[in-house]
């Protein structure tokens, strides 16, 4: 074996071992942060915080149906930390509008998300409505860790709402599919781009209606939000699956006053119940920073009115407020006496 013969059993080796390894040991230190998963929490971040938002600020289509209002609302609250503006159109109207805006600003975190809803019905008959809705929303969140994110998306889609016949009570649905497009930085050095495809539903029923000398007042309403990104690339360069991020809630609550029957006093029997609960899941990488969680708040409560003439008006009233899954977590207890002098 000549000389050139051996440097080339030398060299060849080498170089393949040179090429394999360089690009190996670049991922691996790339790879240490941000990592697949704490890219995927830094955009889950920012999705979750509009999630919130987005439900919260859903137009009650009902309230520009059966209500008549020539009257434009616009309404702010400002100070050094925090804003606050809303807008809508005339109620009562065929066509409608809101505006809202908010942000929030601390030593650590700065949150600001606006909101644009429009849409127009029309009647099919004297119970049924028919109308569509297009939503337009952008979410800014930064921390002071360096953490950023913003985003802007849409949705779009029908809704119906009517009357339920011999009764005073409306009901609406609504289901909307959009997207989104956002831009987020885990470490707050380089931007990284995701889009993803979201969809909410919501269902209200609110009003209210008699069963024999019964008077009932129902106000019920769900909501339900499921956004699915797409793939995104993390500082490595390698491909990331998208993860699921859903967010469920629920706000159910009935009034009820009966009348008692007494020759000596006017009394009355009324109550309540009234449930707020939420379900939020991450799936995929974020099952850890968001993994599937419950919570709720209750509240029943009885009371009994009682009015006589000559001696006054006495009120009673005995409840029980729920949390986290303790149904009697407070007690209260009130009496009220009113006369007139």
């Amino acid at each position: 074996m000549n000389g050139r013969t051996l440097a080339r059993g030398i060299l060849l080796p080498a170089i393949i071992f040179g090429i394999m390894a360089s690009p190996f040991r670049a991922t691996a230190s790339e790879a240490d942060w941000p990592t697949a998963r704490e890219t995927s929490v830094a955009l889950a971040g920012l999705q979750k915080m509009r999630q919130d938002r987005l439900l919260a600020r859903q137009p009650n289509v009902l309230d520009f149906m059966f209500e008549n209002s020539k009257d434009r609302i616009f309404d702010a609250h400002l100070t050094d930390d925090l804003g606050d503006l809303k807008f809508n159109t005339a109620k009562g109207q065929r066509s409608w509008a809101v505006v809202e805006s908010n942000w929030t600003r601390s030593d650590e975190t700065a949150l600001q998300y606006s909101f644009v809803a429009f849409g127009g019905h029309t009647k099919l008959n004297e119970q049924i409505y028919v109308g569509a809705m297009a939503q337009l929303d952008a979410a800014e969140r930064r921390i002071d860790d360096g953490a950023s994110g913003e985003g802007y998306g849409f949705l779009v889609g029908p809704y119906l709402a009517g009357k339920v016949p011999q009764t005073e009570l409306d009901w609406s649905m609504r289901l909307l599919h959009g997207a989104t497009n956002n831009q987020f930085a885990p470490d707050g050095s380089i931007q990284r781009r995701a889009r993803a495809e979201r969809t909410l539903f919501q269902a209200r029923m609110e009003g209210r209606f008699e069963m024999g000398t019964t008077e009932l007042t129902p106000n019920i309403f769900a909501s339900h939000v499921n956004e699915v990104a797409h793939q995104f690339k993390i500082a490595s360069g390698a491909l990331v699956d998208g993860d699921r991020l859903s967010l469920s809630q629920l706000s159910a609550g009935v009034e009820f006053s009966h009348p008692l029957e007494s020759n000596w006093a006017k009394m009355g029997l009324t109550g309540q119940f009234a449930l707020v609960a939420q379900h939020s899941v991450g799936t995929g990488l974020l099952d850890e920073a968001y993994p599937s969680t419950d919570w709720f708040t209750s509240r029943v409560e009885l009371g009994l009115d009682l009015d006589r003439k000559g001696l006054g008006n006495l009120s009673t009233r005995i409840g029980l407020d729920g949390v986290e899954g303790d149904l009697t977590d407070q007690i209260h207890l009130s009496l009220k006496f009113e006369r007139k002098l």
